[in-house]
């Protein structure tokens, strides 16, 4: 009778590569001390705004001050910015500290039309009026 080679698996192996979801006191400390920063792509759009949800949603609960870096925006829609503004909402209701940095003339603009400054960028200058 002739013997089958064996394969590298194991009778009782894991079918799935798939990482396990963490739960419970392992998932909050994780959290806890992840990555607190989360740079912007240039392109924040309502096609990458699945993409962009998932990456704040990892952040939300994170104790660590969250950092935004929006430096590479060259281009950003409401949706991405209703994103954004949702996210800094929930964590300042929940007394978790956020903040926006970088210089991007074409966030600062959107910041400014859509009445978002107190919110994302509470250390922007408000324009010069002239009376």
């Amino acid at each position: 009778m002739k013997k089958r080679a064996l394969s590298g698996r194991t009778k009782h192996a894991r079918r799935d590569t798939a990482p396990r979801l963490k739960r419970g006191a392992r998932a909050r400390r994780a959290a806890a001390g992840g990555t607190n920063a989360l740079a912007l792509h240039a392109e924040c759009t309502l096609a990458d705004a699945e993409t962009l949800k998932m990456r704040l949603t990892s952040l939300i609960r994170s104790v660590k001050l969250v950092t935004v870096d929006v430096g590479a925006v060259r281009r950003i829609d409401t949706a991405s910015m209703q994103l954004l503004a949702a996210f800094a909402r929930d964590r300042r209701l929940s007394e978790l500290p956020v903040k926006v940095s970088g210089e991007s003339a074409v966030f600062d603009e959107a910041v400014r039309l859509l009445g978002l400054r107190e919110l994302l960028r509470p250390s922007m200058r408000a324009p010069a009026t002239d009376i």
